[in-house]
């Protein structure tokens, strides 16, 4: 058990004292699973974003053939890419 919070599991608890004998430590585990992946979704979008950012600036810099863009955008997307989402 872990002691994160679950306010949707807690506030079902106080509406039924008496829920089956499993039910509230599923339905916890389930909120902080879903709450875990809803983290891990905003940051995948996150990074989504700024790689769009990052590429639409990089195919400018090369359509102009601006070499010194190009060299100062590949570390920054490098970092995006070597970020595991969290």
């Amino acid at each position: 058990m872990t002691n994160e919070p679950t306010p949707e599991t807690d506030a079902k608890l106080a509406s039924d004292p008496h829920p089956p004998s499993d039910w509230p430590e599923y339905a916890r585990a389930l909120e902080i699973q879903r709450n875990a992946a809803r983290a891990e979704r905003d940051a995948l979008r996150a990074d989504s974003r700024e790689l769009k950012a990052l590429l639409l600036l990089l195919a400018n810099a090369v359509h102009d053939e601006n070499w010194k863009e190009i060299g100062s955008l590949v570390p920054r997307m490098a970092a995006v890419f070597a970020t595991p989402a969290q």
